[in-house]
């Protein structure tokens, strides 16, 4: 488990602007509120990480971030960076485009740069503005293990709210039902990969996928899916079935 550990590198998305928990973001980006006294929201994730052995740590910031970044200086400077540990704040530094980040998977595509000169063979991206506790370790024991490309941690919802919700669909081994994905995908005539990720990467339900990156062409599949725009209906043809399953990795 320790060398799985530490082939890791783990990218928190902190970027987000919060417009639902307006005015408690009207200074500061979501992850950056209060949450029980002094801490903030973003360290659910980040306490998460180190207590699961994850201590490569990047953050993506953009919207009103002076209040994350001090939080984070102050608060999070725990690692051992003689050890190769860091826990390091990544802006939008148009590295490869003259816009700021587009959303979830745009992030991760911009700082590509960053994360492969890390040389991981795992990449853990995780939501920086999402309440709960987790053992990362766990899933990615999990995702070695079933060799998969790329593996997504869920939560069940009521189907009542399940239209607020990206849905996701797997069978009684847990794997991702790719059968749609496949049609799709054989129809555009594209890698699968690049369907499942452009459907699945900004939903709000996913809070933890890990994207294997023992091959090159999964990052370059990774990277095209960014501009892999799907149709409602291709979107309606991948959401309307769902079984509900065990979460993995959950105390």
């Amino acid at each position: 488990m320790s060398t799985l550990l530490d082939d890791s590198v783990v990218i928190v998305l902190a970027g987000g602007a919060g417009e639902r928990l307006f005015p408690l973001t009207k200074d500061r980006a979501k992850p950056a509120v209060y949450f029980g006294g002094p801490y903030r929201i973003i360290d659910f994730a980040l306490s998460n990480c180190i207590n699961s052995g994850l201590r490569r740590i990047f953050i993506a910031t953009q919207y009103k971030s002076l209040s994350l970044n001090r939080h984070i200086r102050m608060g999070w400077g725990i690692v051992s960076e003689e050890l190769g540990e860091f826990v390091e704040i990544l802006p939008p530094q148009k590295r490869v485009s003259e816009h700021w980040y587009q959303g979830t998977a745009d992030a991760v595509y911009q700082n590509l740069y960053s994360i492969m000169r890390e040389g991981p063979r795992y990449l853990i991206v995780l939501s920086g503005d999402h309440v709960y506790k987790m053992d990362y370790a766990r899933m990615l024991q999990f995702h070695n293990e079933r060799g998969a490309a790329a593996t997504l941690a869920t939560l069940e919802v009521p189907k009542t709210e399940s239209h607020r919700f990206g849905i996701l669909t797997v069978d009684a081994s847990d794997r991702v039902i790719a059968k749609r994905v496949a049609e799709i995908a054989d129809e555009r005539g594209v890698p699968r990969a690049q369907v499942a990720l452009a459907w699945l990467c900004a939903k709000p339900a996913v809070t933890a996928p890990i994207v294997g990156a023992t091959k090159l062409e999964h990052l370059a599949d990774a990277a095209a899916a960014v501009e892999l725009a799907l149709t409602p209906d291709e979107v309606a043809r991948l959401e309307e079935p769902y079984e509900p399953h065990d979460v993995v990795g959950f105390a």
